[in-house]
């Protein structure tokens, strides 16, 4: 990783900051975690929105020289040859907190299972350039949280499942860090918070599914028959896996997966429904009959085509690729690399950010190395992840092209065990997966809202300046991902 002047003041790496390029002090992780729950706190008195901290192996280490790194770190290229920095941020990054005791009977003293995996955490304003959002589509929680207010609010949706949490812990290491001992999921759920200024937890539901329709392919036609009881429709609970929010023609949408319905490489979309329920709770769902599906696995984006009213999706990022959405459309379109290597960026979050000052879309895509997904110390899956941000634009004959594109970063890992010695210590989660962006007030002088989940455990949102994304997006001059990879400096 990166080296740098050596920053061990917390406040001056957390606030007023874009980049940092730190060294690290003390980074031996068995030096730093707690041997105990986190604070020593009694079970009464355990907080589960703190962050959490994580056995060594779940870190970076990024303190360490690039040749002493693992060699899918020291051999890997980069983009423009620049090793990945730390990510700062204008404001503290706050922990997406959910209450999981309606579905998980929580140890007393313990986090749960899980935090969420994934979120991604968009703003309710109604007032963003463009119409993104109708007020009509949010007057439920207008109604219970004030419209005034609203404006001010997020939304955010996390996957409950099979998290990672507890990936090569020991029963020793679950008791002593405050982990579950639970060994898979209790149940599997998709939920969506309602998110004061601050970020904390106002209010929240499981999504459900409303059968109004038959929902899903023929494998499981059975099961997808709607079931009417009474004056309504049923509504049942399902596990939407990798949920992501877009918007559309003023309306909320959320981009999922379900692999045992739709098949593990197919993408869903539905518009989101949200019912009061009293005086202060409301009910979200979807419905079977506006569900549709698209093509191209996890990491495409949505792209919401304000001229022509049209829905089309970035499927790749190198080489740009857009194709229009159809309903039912699952054919993959071809990825035009014209002998070249792969660059092995990836996309990530489901929605491109208009940017109207500069007639851009931003994304956010992701590296993991090495490229495999195969089981390791490290994660059942992917690991040692990088960010990039990029935007993309139409170019004189209407065609998407990659206009800019920021070098790799990490997220700043916020264990409590790392903010506790003195010097603190700067590290990262080996997982870090930005699954949300979106602007806040101007493209020019707002902030960019980041979400992200951490180690398949645990989710996190915080800002960025809006002037230092625009500083760290550098012009491709006309070139793709792959033609600035390079061997680090």
């Amino acid at each position: 990783m990166r080296h740098g002047e050596d920053d061990s003041n917390p406040e001056a790496i957390s606030s007023d900051t874009s980049v940092k390029h730190v060294t690290l002090v003390n980074a031996n992780a068995d030096t730093v975690h707690p041997e105990t729950n986190p604070g020593g706190k009694t079970p009464s008195e355990f907080d589960r929105c703190k962050f959490r901290s994580y056995p060594g192996h779940r870190y970076y280490e990024i303190g360490k020289p690039i040749m002493d790194q693992p060699s899918f770190l020291s051999d890997a290229k980069y983009i423009r040859g620049k090793l990945p920095v730390v990510l700062g941020s204008t404001s503290s990054p706050k922990k997406v907190c959910v209450d999981t005791h309606d579905w998980e009977d929580v140890q007393p003293g313990r986090y749960p299972f899980s935090d969420g995996q994934n979120p991604s955490v968009v703003s309710m304003s109604t007032d963003q350039e463009g119409g993104r959002l109708s007020s009509g589509v949010i007057m439920p929680l207008a109604n219970i949280y004030g419209a005034e207010k609203l404006q001010d609010m997020y939304l955010g949706v996390s996957v409950f499942g099979n998290a990672l949490c507890n990936w090569r812990m020991t029963p020793e290491d679950l008791a002593s860090w405050s982990y579950s001992d639970l060994e898979e999921a209790p149940e599997k759920r998709t939920v969506v918070t309602v998110l004061d200024e601050d970020m904390n937890n106002l209010g929240q539901a499981t999504i459900l599914l409303e059968h109004d329709a038959s929902w899903g392919t023929n494998r499981r036609k059975g099961d997808a028959i709607p079931a009417k009881k009474g004056e309504g429709y049923e509504r049942t609970v399902q596990s939407l896996d990798d949920p992501r929010f877009f918007f559309h023609s003023g309306q909320l949408y959320m981009l999922y997966r379900h692999g045992g319905r739709f098949g593990y490489e197919n993408q869903v979309q539905n518009p989101v429904h949200f019912e009061q329920n009293g005086a202060n709770a409301f009910v979200a769902f979807i419905r079977a009959s506006e569900t549709f599906v698209v093509c191209c696995g996890r990491n495409i984006a949505l792209i919401s085509d304000s001229q022509g009213g049209e829905l089309k999706a970035l499927t790749w990022v190198d080489p740009v690729t857009v194709i229009d959405v159809e309903a039912d459309n699952l054919e993959t379109p071809q990825r035009r690399l014209a002998g070249k290597e792969k660059s092995h960026i990836h996309g990530t979050n489901g929605y491109m950010v208009p940017l109207p000052s500069t007639s851009e879309l931003l994304g956010i895509a992701h590296f993991h190395r090495p490229e495999n997904r195969q089981k390791s110390l490290y994660a059942l899956h992917g690991h040692h992840y990088t960010h990039a941000l990029f935007t993309i634009a139409r170019n004189a004959v209407g065609e998407y092209k990659l206009k800019r594109l920021s070098n790799e970063f990490v997220f700043r890992s916020m264990s409590p065990a790392f903010l506790a010695v003195n010097p603190v210590v700067v590290d990262a989660e080996t997982i870090q997966f930005s699954s949300g962006l979106d602007v806040v007030g101007s493209d020019v002088d707002g902030r960019l809202l980041l979400s992200y989940g951490v180690n398949d455990c645990e989710g996190i949102a915080t800002f960025l300046d809006m002037a230092a994304v625009h500083d760290l997006l550098l012009d491709a001059d006309g070139m793709e991902v792959v033609d600035l990879m390079a061997p680090p400096e």
